[in-house]
C-alpha cells in the first residue's frame, strides 16, 4: 500500500520468516515495483506458488540499484528505506519510506484479487 505525504510511504504485510523480511532488516533499503500482465509468473514464483529452479532472480531481467536488485522492465518502480518493521498478528508490518521514485506508462498492470489475477 503507497501513502501520500512527504515524505511517501509504501506499506507491506510481510510473511515473517521470508527471506524478504530478513533482506529488508538486514540492508534497510528495498525495491518494489508495479507489475504488469506479463510478470503473472514472476510474481507466483517470488510468492512461492510456481517453480523457480534457480531461485525467482533467474526469471526475468535484473539490474542492481542502490536498493537492490530491479526488474528491468518493470518501468514503474520505488527504491525504499526501512523505517520500522512491527509484528502484527500473523504478519510483519514493513513500514518504508520512498527514497526514490520513477513512474512509467502502466497500461497493463497485474492486479490480485480475490486469491487470483484478473486482466
Amino acid at each position: 500500500m503507497m501513502a501520500n505525504g512527504s515524505p511517501g510511504a509504501v506499506l507491506g504485510l510481510l510473511d515473517p520468516d521470508s527471506d524478504l523480511r530478513d533482506e529488508l532488516e538486514e540492508t534497510g533499503v528495498g525495491v518494489v515495483s508495479l507489475l504488469h500482465w506479463r510478470h503473472r509468473d514472476l510474481a507466483e514464483a517470488f510468492g512461492g506458488t510456481a517453480p523457480a529452479p534457480g531461485g525467482a532472480f533467474r526469471l526475468g531481467s535484473w539490474e542492481t540499484t542502490e536498493f537492490g536488485r530491479r526488474l528491468t522492465d518493470a518501468p514503474t518502480w520505488a527504491g525504499v528505506r526501512l523505517v520500522s518493521m512491527t509484528e502484527i498478528g500473523w504478519s510483519a508490518l514493513a513500514t518504508c519510506e520512498i527514497v526514490s521514485l520513477e513512474v512509467g506508462d502502466d497500461t497493463d498492470p497485474l492486479v490480485h484479487r480475490h486469491g487470483r489475477y484478473e486482466r
